[in-house]
């Protein structure tokens, strides 16, 4: 067994400028080197906040009590966690927070 499959997923916070990457193009033609660990284009995470397309209700629990939240979420590439995670986009009244999860097969409610 490889040690990354024995870690247990980390969920944190994301800074607003964290440097996000597209996941890397599928390799369909065999070429010499090792396979991309990061797509080519940088995220810009306030510009994907500032997007009205995408977002959805969520029915979670909040400190015990249920709430619905707005949030968005996709898969992208970030170097501090060495691979694809998982971003949700929560948007509040006036603000928007990033949360990151290394499950990339995680459901928008186990952040709560």
């Amino acid at each position: 067994m490889r040690p990354e499959s024995l870690t247990l997923p980390s969920w944190g916070r994301l800074r607003k400028d964290a440097a996000l990457c597209n996941l890397p193009p599928p390799g369909n033609a065999p070429k010499r080197g090792r396979p991309r660990k990061y797509g080519p284009k940088t995220i810009d995470l306030a510009k994907r906040a500032a997007q009205p397309r995408g977002w959805q209700q969520v029915d979670c629990l909040l400190y015990g009590k249920p709430a619905t939240k707005t949030v968005k979420t996709f898969v992208a590439t970030w170097k501090p966690a060495r691979g694809p995670v998982r971003v949700v986009i929560v948007r509040e009244t006036n603000r928007w927070i990033a949360l990151f999860c290394t499950d990339i097969h995680a459901k928008v409610t186990d952040y709560s």
